[in-house]
């Protein structure tokens, strides 16, 4: 209960604000007109580690073998 700010964002459409109450008991609902955006994105940079694509192990089994040499590995 209580009131809240919902945002409503999405590449391409123009990022809106609305406030609902909610109260006990009651069903809330809010409402948005989605209205494009004439904005492109210019670049989209994609970065991280993929933890499991690592293949690359010390123990494997609790043996100490190259990822070679285990056929559990390929």
């Amino acid at each position: 209960m209580g009131t809240y700010t919902v945002t409503a964002s999405f590449t391409g459409i123009v990022t809106q604000k609305n406030t609902v109450t909610v109260t006990v008991g009651e069903t809330s609902s809010v409402s948005f007109t989605l209205v494009k955006d004439n904005q492109q994105l210019q670049e989209v940079v994609i970065s991280g580690e993929n933890w499991l694509m690592n293949k690359e192990t010390d123990y494997v089994v609790r043996m100490l073998l190259k990822n070679l040499e285990n056929p559990q590995v390929c």
